[in-house]
């Protein structure tokens, strides 16, 4: 297959890609560079224009808030239902401290034993 005609290019599957089929794909975008145009230009007037797009949710919300002086409407129900330990993440914050406790724990005995050993290899050589 030399590509799956879409309404904004032609796409090609990897598996598919070879000289001849990408060449096919760049002359075909090339022949119909004028609808693929058309189409781009109709859906960014679409997405600017969208009620539902940032500048406009963001003003909405804006004065939401400045009028009635709250967005609990906004907020998520299902945090709201967690304990705190799931809504801070607190088990994995004690499981990362236990591993972390353990890991200086044991290099401090680690070091601990090898002073211990190396001040007997000092005083025993030092009787001698």
């Amino acid at each position: 297959s030399s590509g799956i005609n879409a309404e904004y290019g032609v796409m090609l599957l990897k598996e598919d890609l070879t000289k001849g089929t990408f060449k096919v794909a760049v002359d075909t975008m090339f022949q119909e560079r004028e609808m693929y145009t058309k189409n781009m230009r109709e859906a960014t007037e679409t997405v600017i224009e969208d009620p539902g797009s940032g500048g406009a949710v963001l003003k909405y919300h804006v004065n939401r808030l400045l009028k009635f002086g709250n967005a609990d409407y906004l907020r998520n129900s299902i945090i709201k239902q967690q304990s705190v330990v799931q809504m801070y993440n607190l088990d994995v914050l004690m499981l990362f401290l236990i591993i972390f406790l353990g890991t200086i724990t044991v290099i401090v005995v680690c070091v601990f034993k090898l002073v211990k050993f190396a001040c007997r290899k000092v005083f025993k050589s030092k009787q001698e």
